[in-house]
């Protein structure tokens, strides 16, 4: 029965390929991406990887080549991997740095953030638990006051989790004005002549440095779902032409960084 399933997918995914009908390959593979059978699993990555790469979406294509591997390449898939792994990497090296956005929401970076005691200034952190945020400054020993540190119901919802506090400490855009977190401002931000460019946390500070130097910037497909969040930035961060510009003022911000860390 497995073996029928496989030889179907097969030949029904090469006649969907073959008619560039991107779509119901991606729909056929994806109803056993999630298989406990290794050979259908990675059979239908296989499809996937080689749809995304036709679309033009090259590291997609290489994350979906990494998960058919993983379960062992069937002798008669052999020729069809290895000629897309020799496509992908042939256009890595000739495009430059691509971008790739995780398809979560900003909320995804905020377990800990680095902020401005509200009493002395002084760069602290944010730790959000699965209840409720807590800061406590070893220098002046502030701690977030009792309506600050209680949860609140989500007032809405992100794919994959959701954290439970105000709307107003994950804003969906980047803010004109200084940003805060839970009532503290937040300590990696620089002004420039657009507005206020900040991150939450060191690792999202790499994300945007990530995406300000990607030659190539490769939408999420739609088959992960969600709305990334650097599908949310506005155009002064993303546009090209502001590249030099803000580079800089991530580098101001990772100069606030190690300070930060000494």
């Amino acid at each position: 029965m497995q073996d029928d399933r496989v030889a179907e997918l097969r030949e029904r995914g090469a006649r969907l390929l073959e008619a560039h009908d991107y779509d119901s390959v991606e729909y056929l593979a994806g109803r056993y991406a999630g298989t406990k059978n290794s050979e259908l699993w990675s059979l239908s990555w296989l499809l996937i990887a080689e749809s995304w790469f036709m679309r033009g979406g090259v590291l997609a294509a290489r994350s979906a080549l990494e998960r058919a591997a993983s379960c062992g390449i069937a002798e008669e898939d052999r020729a069809r991997y290895e000629r897309l792994v020799a496509a992908t990497s042939e256009l890595d090296s000739t495009i430059g740095p691509r971008f790739r956005p995780d398809p979560g929401a900003l909320a995804s970076f905020t377990d800990r953030v680095l902020v401005r005691c509200p009493r002395c200034g002084t760069p602290g952190v944010v730790t959000t638990g699965e209840r409720s945020p807590c800061f406590v400054c070893h220098h002046c020993r502030y701690t977030l006051p009792q309506d600050a540190r209680t949860p609140r119901k989500p007032m809405f919802k992100m794919r994959g989790r959701s954290t439970v506090s105000e709307i107003r400490t994950k804003p969906v855009s980047y803010p004109v004005t200084a940003p805060t977190y839970h009532g503290c401002e937040l300590y990696l931000q620089t002004r420039t002549r657009h507005g206020v460019l900040w991150a939450y946390n060191e690792e999202h500070l790499a994300q945007l440095k990530a995406l300000v130097s990607a030659k190539v910037r490769e939408d999420t497909p739609h088959m992960t779902g969600g709305s990334s969040w650097a599908n949310r930035l506005p155009n002064w961060i993303t546009s090209a032409k502001n590249r030099d510009e803000i580079t800089r003022a991530l580098t101001r911000i990772e100069k606030l960084l190690d300070k930060a860390m000494e």
